[in-house]
């Protein structure tokens, strides 16, 4: 409340603006015993001096520091810092690439290819540039992706038009036929082309993911296999193609004969399947069963290639009566159905005698055992700290597998493997130089015989704790002795013992080590060289651990600082300065022949002042000139001037000489004038503007003069401020 007082004043305009304003009469409940008007209570000049030092803003300022520092209330915390933890540079962390993601991008794009699925390959092949990969497998990825995005529409193109040959070749369109197989042929070629850039490509993916380093996990290997094995498919489905193609119409002919005479020689044939059951569990075995004719002439002896969604897989012959039959088994791929197809295809002495011929497809119904799993991470994670990972299997209303293996990777990296029943727990110790945030956990429990895999993940928020400080400071520093500093650390949920605390102030810096309850003091030095008297300095606290997982906090406050013995210091010099001042003005009003103390006397009103004379403005008194003026408003301005200098002349003992101007003459006067200075002055540039410029007078005027004289004689008149009468 008192600072708000003292700037109050401070700012007001018309105090700064004058000093001797009679505003200052607002200073009194302050201890200034400063009178109104000193000229009507008869002060001497050293009452003057005194007046004027007192009210200049220079001392007033300096009251207005002390008293803001003796007023400041305690605990002063101005300003606190937000928690200073430093943050990893995102150049500097170590970057994790999770390979059983990476692996598993390839072979979709492999699975869409054999399906014979070219769009869902190009979708997947547009999201190949987002992926998290490392550099230097990027452009691997990029050509795997396009390679795959070819030879799956290649694949269907050559499918299509080995089937429009057979097509041609029954209805003799002879040219058609040759022109499409030149065709076909060149599809095939660069097919293999799209090939071996598979293979190249998927060579740096076993450098570049470690595969097969001694840590790498299982799963990482089966992924990397289950790639190559499709590859592998993809390479059998070329070959067959090719094999295809080389005993199609008219390829490659026979010597002596026409185009035309080996397309009436072949006979055209059809091939039937049956499948038993059609609803399997993966690794069961199915009967397969049909039979091969020509005109409905069997065909015995000739070799059938049994098709699994599109890719060969086994191989019978037919027997004397021209059927097949055998078994084979599903593999374990948990998908919920596959596509079973039988494939005639003339070979050696068929070749140039019969036309390739498929049968129906029919769709198989797979059955395998599934499972849900979930993760679930026990409180806060900490670096360096052991954390419980409980996992839980869920099968539903399938039989419960009691030993499984499972796998837990953080950021793709493999960290544990066990053999868990249907519910687990994992303790796992986070690195203490991990980056804090989001991190992956992943948790894979490989396929068994039935049992499909199955795969649960979940993110860790990596955090560490946050010292919070709850500082007691004292109310201001008292420079140059020592002050206690105490406080509390703790976190949001409870206190934290063993914390560091360093505290620097002015160049000086403490440790304390807080107790169990999180507590801690210590007493700071405050010496300084620093020379002001009231300052502002910063208190800078901050806490940490060698533990990793604390973070380090730091907190600022500002302290008002307060120098006692440099105060005192100033104090005496002004003291000594204003005595040896009052002394000289003390002396030098000796000399004049007047008084301390004794009051100039005050005339009556209308006297002429000591010389008796009117006041002088260059060649002419006012007076002259008020007896030549022709106009009556100047007149009655110039006569109410004349009064006031003569009134002002008679109280200050002096007259006003020749050369002396009238501003002269009012700023001579203005020490001893007090308030009525500033009317004198204001009257002064009235008249001038009257005498020496193209003024044209308005009524205004007049009034302003009538109100300035009686401004004037009210503020030499007495403390009552009653103007005289005229």
């Amino acid at each position: 409340m008192y600072q708000k007082q003292l700037l109050s004043l401070l700012f007001r305009r018309n105090w700064l603006g004058n000093p001797l304003s009679p505003n200052l009469g607002a200073m009194k409940g302050w201890g200034v015993n400063t009178p109104l008007n000193p000229l009507s209570r008869g002060e001497n000049s050293a009452s003057s001096f005194l007046f004027s030092l007192v009210s200049s803003p220079l001392i007033w300022l300096i009251a207005l520091v002390l008293v803001s520092a003796l007023c400041m209330p305690g605990g002063i915390v101005m300003a606190a810092g937000e928690d200073s933890t430093p943050h990893e540079n995102p150049d500097d962390a170590e970057v994790y690439y999770d390979g059983i993601a990476i692996l598993g991008y390839y072979t979709q794009l492999l699975d869409h290819v054999l399906r014979r699925a070219p769009d869902e390959v190009e979708v997947l092949h547009e999201k190949g540039p987002f992926t998290n990969v490392p550099d230097g497998l990027r452009d691997s990825l990029r050509d795997f992706g396009e390679a795959s995005v070819e030879i799956s529409t290649l694949i269907v193109d050559i499918e299509a038009n080995l089937d429009e040959m057979n097509e041609l070749a029954i209805h003799s369109r002879f040219e058609e036929l040759l022109v499409l197989a030149d065709e076909v042929q060149e599809r095939l070629i660069d097919a293999y082309v799209e090939l071996s850039t598979l293979e190249t490509s998927v060579i740096p993916i076993e450098y570049w993911l470690n595969i097969f380093e001694k840590d790498s996990s299982q799963q990482l290997v089966r992924m990397y296999q289950e790639l190559h094995n499709r590859i592998a498919d993809l390479s059998n489905l070329l070959e067959l193609l090719q094999e295809m193609m080389n005993t199609a119409p008219g390829m490659p002919g026979m010597p002596g004969m026409t185009i035309e005479e080996i397309l009436a020689l072949l006979n055209p044939t059809e091939i039937s399947l049956e499948v038993e059951p059609q609803t399997a569990f993966v690794g069961e075995r199915i009967q397969v069963a049909g039979s091969l004719e020509t005109e409905r002439i069997e065909l015995p002896n000739r070799q059938i290639v049994i098709l699994l969604d599109g890719v060969p897989y086994a191989e019978m012959q037919t027997s004397l009566d021209g059927k097949y039959k055998g078994a084979i088994q599903l593999p374990y791929e948990y998908v919920p159905q596959m596509t079973v197809q039988a494939l005639y295809y003339p070979r050696d002495d068929d070749v140039g005698t019969y036309l390739a011929s498929k049968s129906e497809s029919v769709e198989v119904e797979v059955l395998f055992y599934s499972a849900s799993l979930e993760l679930e991470v026990e409180g806060k994670v900490y670096p360096g700290l052991a954390n419980v990972i409980v996992g839980r299997f869920d099968y539903g209303e399938d039989p419960v597998l009691e030993k499984r293996e499972v796998e837990v990777y953080l950021d793709g990296r493999l960290i544990t493997r066990i053999s868990a029943d249907d519910s687990f727990e994992i303790t796992i110790t986070i690195d203490p130089d991990m980056v804090l945030g989001e991190h992956r956990l992943m948790a894979i429990s490989p396929a068994k015989e039935r049992y499909a895999p199955v795969m649960a993940e979940t993110v860790l928020e990596v955090v560490k704790i946050v010292p919070v400080i709850d500082l007691s400071p004292p109310s201001m520093a008292i420079m140059p002795f020592e002050m206690k500093v105490s406080g509390r650390v703790h976190s949001e949920d409870e206190p934290l013992g063993g914390i560091t605390v360093r505290a620097k102030f002015s160049g000086h810096e403490e440790t304390a080590v807080t107790s169990e309850d999180g507590s801690f003091s210590m007493k700071m030095a405050t010496a300084s060289l620093d020379i002001s008297l009231v300052g502002s300095k910063k208190l800078e606290v901050e806490a940490y651990s060698e533990r990793p997982w604390i973070s380090r906090s730091s907190n600022t406050w500002k302290m008002v600082t307060l120098n006692p013995i440099l105060i005192g210091l100033v104090l005496v010099v002004l003291a000594f300065v204003l005595v040896i001042s009052i002394k000289r003005i003390r002396v030098s009003r000796r000399k004049r022949g007047i008084q301390p103390g004794v009051l100039v006397p005050k005339p009556a009103m209308g006297t002429v002042g000591l010389a008796g004379k009117g006041v002088d403005v260059g060649s002419h008194s006012i007076d002259e000139l008020v007896e030549q003026e022709e106009n009556d408003d100047r007149r009655i301005i110039l006569t109410l001037y004349t009064k006031v200098l003569k009134l002002i002349q008679g109280l200050t003992g002096t007259a006003m000489k020749p050369q002396t101007t009238l501003r002269e003459f009012t700023r001579q006067s203005a020490t001893m004038l007090g308030p009525a200075y500033s009317y004198l002055d204001r009257f002064t540039r009235l008249v001038e503007r009257l005498l020496y410029s193209k003024h044209t007078l308005e009524p205004s005027d007049v009034d302003e003069g009538r109100e300035l004289n009686q401004m004037i004689e009210g503020a030499v008149a007495g403390s009552d401020g009653q103007p005289h009468n005229r």
